[in-house]
């Protein structure tokens, strides 16, 4: 029987195990790509969502700031509305008086 040198079978044991090492690298860093893809896409849509976020911010505080100068409108109507029936009643009794002593 022949001797197996050993630098012969080491070399072919190497080129395996180095072959299996790069095969898996490969495969590990495809489905690395599609799990990238899938970050991306979930930034994109986070991003999206914020965007929409900042929109309705801003469209919140421009309504706000309709609703206060209403409710200041309002508010100023409902002085003029009490002035005006403290003035009503002011001319109510005056005039009451007048016609009390007219028909005296």
């Amino acid at each position: 029987m022949r001797k197996i040198n050993g630098k012969r079978v080491v070399l072919p044991l190497v080129c395996v195990v180095l072959g299996f090492m790069i095969a898996f690298s490969y495969n590990l860093t495809k489905e690395g790509e599609g799990a990238g893809a899938g970050k991306d896409k979930a930034w994109d849509q986070e991003y999206e969502l914020r965007q929409q976020l900042i929109e309705q911010e801003k469209q919140n505080r421009e309504l706000q700031k309709e609703l206060l100068k209403k409710q200041e409108n309002v508010s100023q109507i409902e002085k003029d509305l009490a002035q005006e029936k403290q003035l009503f009643s002011i001319w109510q009794r005056k005039r009451k008086n007048t016609v009390c002593f007219s028909e005296k």
